[in-house]
């Protein structure tokens, strides 16, 4: 059985911090067919719903279905989390692979800034009502400018 990582509560996923006088709020996983992809209806109301629809002898999720992003936490975020800032490892409509709903959800919490990972390439551009992104290479460390500062891992 796996055991929680001792840095587990360091995950931003679904939450809100303060750093620097930011409210910064975290949206961790991808979009996922089998569970929830934009443009589709989410296949499951919720984890428990998923649990209920397979063979009794499954009793966890998978972890890649687990750590994709669900729809009704990501509902439940637009409506009930308000943040400066918005990280998330998916892209926002800017990036050529990216998700409008992205966008959507920074709208509705008021961030002004998103930051992203997930394609690994740094950039800065934006989307609706002039939210700034700035996509995060790998290994990489930017400000909340979002200029680059250093890198942490090598070039890949």
């Amino acid at each position: 059985m796996n055991q929680p990582s001792a840095l587990s509560d360091n995950n931003q996923h679904i939450k809100v911090v303060d750093v620097a006088g930011f409210r910064i709020a975290g949206l961790g996983g991808v979009f996922l067919g089998r569970n929830w992809r934009p443009g589709e209806l989410p296949k499951w109301q919720n984890r428990k719903h998923w649990l209920k629809f397979t063979p009794k002898n499954v009793k966890k999720i998978p972890l890649k279905l687990d750590h994709s992003i669900w729809y009704h936490e990501f509902d439940q975020m637009k409506k009930k989390i308000r943040a400066d800032i918005l990280v998330t490892h998916e892209a926002p409509s800017c990036h050529r692979y990216g998700f409008e709903v992205i966008d959507e959800l920074a709208e509705a919490i008021g961030a002004q800034a998103i930051f992203h990972g997930h394609h690994h390439e740094y950039y800065r551009d934006s989307v609706n009502n002039n939210i700034q992104v700035t996509g995060v290479a790998i290994g990489r460390v930017v400000n909340l400018a979002g200029d680059e500062l250093m890198t942490i891992i090598g070039n890949h």
